[in-house]
C-alpha cells in the first residue's frame, strides 16, 4: 500500500502528496511476514522502509510518485549529506521516478524531493549505522509466521534452504539494507551463496553435501567484507533424527472454505534440523517433497490424512483441506525465482550438482 506523508521540510512545501513506493511487489520488503517479523514495521507502509536505520554500505531502491498523478519526470531528489547517503535517479516509468539510495557512512541526514519549479514537496530523515552483528532465521519458518533467531544451525547431510540475515548496529537496533552479505565455511561440503532481496533483508542459500560426516563446523557472516560473527553448525547423522512434528495453521473464509499451511518440523532430539526435506502424502498418495505445504479445503469437515516421511520415519495428522502445493525451504527473490536457480558461478553450480548426485546415490 502506498502512503502520502504531509511535507515537513524547512523549505516552502506544496501540499503533501508524495508517495515512496517499494520497487518489488508493492509490499514492504517484498514479503509481508519477513518485513513484520524481522524489522518490526508496518507492512502496509512503504515509506517505513526509509524510517528504519540502514546499514553502512547498503542500498535501497524505491519509486517516487505523486498521488494526484502530477508529472515527476522533472522532479529532483537530493541528499543534504552525501557522506551519509547519496541519491541516484533513473528515467521515469509509468509516472514513477526510480530512486536508488546508497548509504555511504554512519550519520544522519535528510533526503529532499523538489518539483520542476524547485519547490520542496517532501523530505525524509535518513539514519545510517555501521554493522556490528547479525541475526539469522530460517526462511521457510519465518515466512510462515514464526520469528525464532537461530543460535546454532543444526543440519544433516542433504539439508538445503535459505537463511534470512538481518544486520544490527552497536545499540542493538535492527538495520535495513541489503547488498552487503557474504559468507564462508571451513567445511567445503557446506556450499553458500548470498542473495539480496533489494529491500531490507538478505538471504543466504545453504547446501549441505549428503556425504558430510557428523560433527561441528561454522558459517562466518561478513558485511561488506568485514566479519560480524560466526554461526555454529552442528551436523547430525540421519539416524539421529527422532521425530517429525506437523505444525499447521488454517483459517476459514466467509464462504466456509479453509486455507493455510502445514510445516514439517524435523527433530534430532530437541534440535530442529534446518532444510530437512520430507515426502508428503495425502490420504496415502504421495504428492511431493519439501519442507512445508499449502492446504485448501471446501469446508472444515473436508478432512484428509496428511503424512510427512523421511525414510521409514513418518507422522500423520488429520487436517482440514488437501495439499495444493509442496514448497521447499528456499527464498523467493523479487524476480520470482528461487535462490537455487541463477547461481552465477559455474564452479558453485558444479559443487551443488555433485552434492545432489551424491545424495541421490
Amino acid at each position: 500500500m502506498r502512503r502520502a506523508l504531509p511535507c515537513l521540510s524547512l523549505a516552502a512545501c506544496a501540499p503533501g502528496s508524495v508517495v515512496w513506493d517499494a520497487t518489488t511487489s508493492g509490499d514492504v520488503g517484498g514479503d509481508v511476514a519477513i518485513a513484520l517479523l524481522t524489522l518490526g514495521y508496518a507492512a502496509e507502509d512503504d515509506r517505513a522502509l526509509l524510517d528504519v536505520p540502514h546499514a553502512t554500505g547498503s542500498t535501497l531502491q524505491m519509486n517516487v510518485l505523486d498521488e494526484h498523478n502530477a508529472a515527476v519526470s522533472r522532479w529532483t531528489v537530493k541528499s543534504l549529506a552525501p557522506e551519509v547517503c547519496t541519491v541516484t535517479t533513473g528515467n521515469t516509468r509509468d509516472g514513477q521516478l526510480p530512486v536508488t539510495l546508497s548509504f555511504t557512512g554512519q550519520g544522519t541526514t535528510e533526503v529532499l524531493v523538489a518539483d520542476e519549479n524547485g519547490v520542496v514537496v517532501d523530505w525524509q530523515p535518513i539514519a545510517v549505522r555501521d554493522v556490528v552483528g547479525a541475526e539469522v532465521r530460517a526462511y521457510d519458518v519465518l515466512r510462515l509466521g514464526e520469528s525464532v533467531p537461530i543460535e546454532t544451525l543444526h543440519v544433516v547431510g542433504g539439508s538445503e534452504g535459505s537463511l534470512v540475515v538481518n544486520w544490527f548496529g552497536a545499540d542493538g537496533e535492527a538495520l535495513g539494507g541489503s547488498g552487503l552479505l557474504s559468507a564462508t565455511s571451513p567445511a567445503p561440503e557446506i556450499v553458500l551463496e548470498a542473495q539480496s532481496s533489494d529491500d531490507s533483508y538478505e538471504t543466504l542459500g545453504v547446501w549441505v553435501d549428503a556425504g558430510l560426516a557428523s560433527g561441528e563446523s561454522s558459517i562466518e557472516l561478513l558485511a561488506a567484507g568485514t566479519s560480524v560473527g560466526a554461526l555454529p553448525v552442528v551436523v547430525h547423522d540421519r539416524e539421529q533424527i527422532t521425530e517429525i512434528l506437523l505444525l499447521d495453521s488454517t483459517s476459514v473464509d466467509e464462504d466456509g472454505a479453509t486455507g493455510g499451511y502445514v510445516r514439517a518440523q524435523v527433530l534430532a532430539g530437541a534440535d530442529e534440523i534446518f532444510g530437512a526435506m520430507v515426502t508428503w502424502s495425502v490420504d496415502g498418495e504421495e504428492v511431493g517433497e519439501g519442507t512445508w505445504a499449502r492446504l485448501a479445503g471446501e469446508n472444515e469437515d473436508d478432512l484428509h490424512e496428511i503424512t510427512a516421511c523421511r525414510g521409514r520415519l513418518c507422522t500423520t495428522e488429520t487436517l482440514p483441506g488437501t495439499i495444493t502445493s509442496v514448497e521447499d525451504a528456499f527464498a523467493e527473490l523479487p524476480c520470482g525465482c528461487n535462490v537455487a536457480p541463477g547461481l552465477p558461478s559455474a564452479g558453485l553450480i558444479a559443487a551443488i550438482i555433485a552434492a545432489r548426485r551424491r545424495r541421490q546415490a
